[in-house]
């Protein structure tokens, strides 16, 4: 079943989306294992959950380090145009 430049699209400024989210949760957990003085905050809707990450620090890390280290450097090899220009993927532009 073919699949149109619209839905495609819309795919992966999706993908692109959910990445930034991953990426901004890996930051914030970081954050708050490393100071969590500056950046846990008592009225936190996640102080509960940084209290049980805190008691596993190094396995947080183990878990959550890789993960960024995936999200932000993975090339996708469904999409040729990605390793010369992330826009011309999303856009559907073609390379002349």
């Amino acid at each position: 079943m073919p699949v149109s430049k619209r839905t495609t699209r819309f795919l992966w400024i999706a993908v692109g989306f959910l990445v930034v989210i991953g990426i901004a949760a890996v930051t914030r957990r970081t954050l708050v294992l490393l100071w969590p003085v500056q950046f846990a905050g008592k009225a936190s809707p996640a102080a509960a959950l940084d209290t049980g990450f805190a008691r596993h620090i190094a396995l947080t890390f183990v878990h959550i380090l890789p993960e960024d280290y995936f999200l932000s450097s993975h090339r996708c090899s469904s999409c040729p145009a990605f390793d010369k220009n992330i826009c011309s993927c999303i856009a559907g532009w073609e390379e002349s």
